[in-house]
């Protein structure tokens, strides 16, 4: 009986180191496998292992201002101490609404036609009103020049993401400091996609664009981004 014991034991004992040695080739397998699988990831991470040091500029504002310095002390701290770009967006109809740029943006209605519109016009102090206003004649494909406000035959609910205009502060100061432009156009609402392509060539005309990365939930011109794709090879 003491020997039949000894053999069901020895047989449970085989059985589960075949089972452990089994489960080890399994792994041994899976780890192979994945192996294979990251070697172009490896390979593409090596090839692209330059790594810069970047701050939103509309954050570093709120930093410098709750430490009791200007921005560009702020920043001169930062890059100190390896800061090498500043990410600059394109401000959008909900940015100009809360009072963030120079440029403010109003919702009109024509009561007798029960139709919205909405008027964006650049603040009359700004140092930038002519270029900011040609800037914005050129989002909206806007053919005269002058410096009046302009008038757009949709709600102002519905630029609340779309790009309106640069940051300029943000670019004037990364101009000033040296410091690489990380630029972010915002979409565009969908009869005006491609002008996110001419802004942004407009914008590297006189301040070089290092990389730019489109903001917001969607790249204007999706599913057609071959514009803005082809931008990402000239710069």
């Amino acid at each position: 009986m003491a020997a039949r014991k000894t053999l069901i034991f020895e047989g449970d004992k085989f059985i589960l180191m075949k089972r452990k040695f089994l489960y080890a080739v399994f792994f041994l397998i899976i780890l192979v496998c994945s192996a294979f699988a990251l070697m172009p990831r490896l390979r593409l991470e090596h090839a692209n292992n330059n790594v810069a040091i970047l701050t939103d500029y509309r954050e570093i504002l709120i930093l410098a201002k709750n430490s009791g310095l200007e921005v560009d002390e702020a920043l001169k701290i930062l890059i100190d101490n390896g800061l090498t770009g500043l990410m600059v967006s394109e401000l959008t109809g909900d940015n100009l609404d809360h009072g963030i740029g120079q440029a403010e943006i109003k919702k009109i209605r024509d009561a007798e036609r029960e139709t919205e519109g909405t008027v964006i016009s650049i603040l009359p102090e700004s140092p930038y009103k002519n270029l900011l206003n040609k800037w914005l004649r050129i989002r909206f494909a806007i053919s005269e020049d002058n410096i009046a406000p302009v008038f757009l035959t949709m709600p102002s609910n519905m630029l609340k993401t779309s790009g309106i205009i640069p940051d300029i502060d943000g670019l004037e100061t990364a101009k000033r400091l040296g410091l690489k432009i990380y630029y972010r156009p915002a979409p565009s609402p969908g009869h005006l996609s491609e002008r996110a392509s001419i802004m942004l060539e407009e914008v590297n005309k006189l301040y070089p664009v290092s990389v730019f990365t489109p903001s917001g939930e969607f790249v204007s011109g999706y599913p057609d981004v071959s514009r803005m794709a082809k931008k990402a090879h000239e710069l």
